[in-house]
């Protein structure tokens, strides 16, 4: 018997993922009346379900409004990703007797990976 290792997801789909996250924004308050202001941004972003989701950020935001301000925000985000282990190759037939006990976990090994990020964010508040 036979087995072969199929990608489940295309790699384009996996890079572009949409999540909450939760920034930290640095910046002076004693700017006077300026509607906008510039910011050192830190966030986290995690699947309470899955603590290995989580993803750190850090990077630069432009905040502009007085009282209900939008935020945009780009920077650096760095997680774990998993990647096919390089002893297996993607579509290629394997002898199943050669791998018996073979679990999913054996097939791939988890990286750290930086990436970037850009997030939109609203202050619904008044409170600064």
């Amino acid at each position: 018997t036979k087995f072969t290792i199929n990608k489940t997801s295309k790699k384009i789909s996996n890079q572009y993922i949409p999540s909450l996250a939760s920034f930290l924004h640095l910046y002076n308050r004693n700017r006077g009346k300026n509607n906008l202001q510039s910011s050192a941004t830190f966030g986290l972003s995690v699947n309470p379900t899955s603590l290995e989701s989580l993803r750190v950020m850090a990077g630069y935001s432009l905040i502009f409004g007085e009282e209900k301000r939008g935020v945009i925000s780009i920077g650096v985000i760095g997680g774990s990703v998993s990647k096919l282990n390089p002893h297996f190759d993607e579509n290629k037939a394997y002898l199943y007797s050669d791998y018996q006990g073979l679990q999913e976990t054996d097939l791939i090994n988890k990286k750290f990976k930086l990436g970037w990020f850009f997030g939109l964010s609203y202050n619904l508040s008044k409170k600064r």
